[in-house]
């Protein structure tokens, strides 16, 4: 047992504002890894490693198979064991951030999808961790950002598009966006993260075009121009889009940020709590599909370019 460690978590938590109990299960587990020698060697390992062999270099895919495979060693939730590694991988991250002169507010922007992603876990498992392990690996490579209230990439566009008048290919670089589950989406909110990502990834694109911004996401589902109300912040953020390209899911599909641990019940079952729950709920009993979209921002200079006729609605 290391006592930086436990101050460490012991901050971290207090410092992200966990939810209670949820620093009692992370020393917890912590304390459990510590008592069983294989399990301690191989959970530190991790730290090891990544801090040797960097982001780049370090085996992520490998590492989420090592920490699961401490469940039953320890007999701890593999998905506590993997937050837990996690939050001591930030440190190292942090110096990331200092080495290439990042700002600090975007690390802390950053690290706060690890809370976003326990309050998650708990809605969907009742357990305090992470159950989306390869996801975080995206922040702690340096490849995906927190900027405000959205998160980005850059990545392929994927596909044959063309969105005011700009052509798009499979090889297009594009900047993904990710949407967190912390709060209101604004459209306030949503013009300064895309002002941030402009500035972040200054150089990615022509110096007198636009910040191609890409969305592919449940929350860009076309139906929803038509099932939820003008004041809905899931629309008002899809009507920001250029829809390219829209799925129709299998019926008993559903997004689980909507339903969670209910997901998979029966439509009548559903609670409707909420009244996106409310929404899809009627749906379901309708026998009616969820689906998604994939859709393109054009930005420049704190503006949306795209034409209206080019817009989801």
């Amino acid at each position: 047992m290391r006592p930086d460690d436990i101050k460490y978590i012991t901050d971290f938590c207090a410092e992200y504002e966990y939810p209670d109990g949820a620093c009692e299960a992370l020393l917890a587990a912590y304390d459990a890894v510590c008592k069983n020698a294989e399990a301690k060697i191989i959970f530190f390992a991790q730290r090891e490693g990544y801090e040797t062999l960097g982001p780049d270099g370090f085996d992520f895919d490998k590492m989420k198979s090592d920490v699961d495979l401490l469940e039953e060693r320890v007999g701890v939730s593999k998905f506590t064991l993997q937050l837990l590694n996690y939050i001591l991988l930030t440190p190292h991250m942090k110096t990331l951030y200092e080495q290439r002169g990042i700002d600090l507010e975007i690390y802390r922007d950053s690290v706060l999808d690890l809370k976003w992603k326990l309050f998650e876990c708990i809605r969907m498992h009742g357990i305090f961790g992470t159950f989306v392990a390869q996801w975080h690996k995206h922040f702690f490579k340096m490849a995906m950002f927190a900027l405000g209230r959205l998160q980005f990439h850059v990545t392929d566009f994927g596909r044959d598009a063309t969105v005011g008048g700009i052509t798009l290919t499979p090889e297009t670089k594009v900047i993904n966006t990710h949407i967190p589950a912390c709060g209101p989406l604004t459209e306030e909110l949503c013009i300064d993260a895309y002002s941030r990502a402009e500035k972040f990834f200054d150089g990615l694109f022509p110096k007198d075009s636009p910040t191609i911004i890409k969305c592919d996401s449940w929350l860009l589902f076309p139906e929803h121009k038509m099932i939820l109300p003008e004041t809905s912040g899931i629309r008002r953020f899809a009507e920001q889009f250029s829809l390219v390209h829209a799925r129709y899911a299998a019926p008993m599909f559903r997004p689980w940020p909507i339903f969670y641990d209910k997901q998979n019940a029966p439509a009548y079952e559903l609670p409707e709590s909420t009244s996106l729950e409310r929404i899809y709920k009627e749906r379901y009993l309708k026998g009616l599909p969820s689906g998604s979209g994939v859709g393109v921002i054009l930005f420049k200079d704190g503006k949306i370019l795209n034409n209206d006729k080019d817009k989801m609605v």
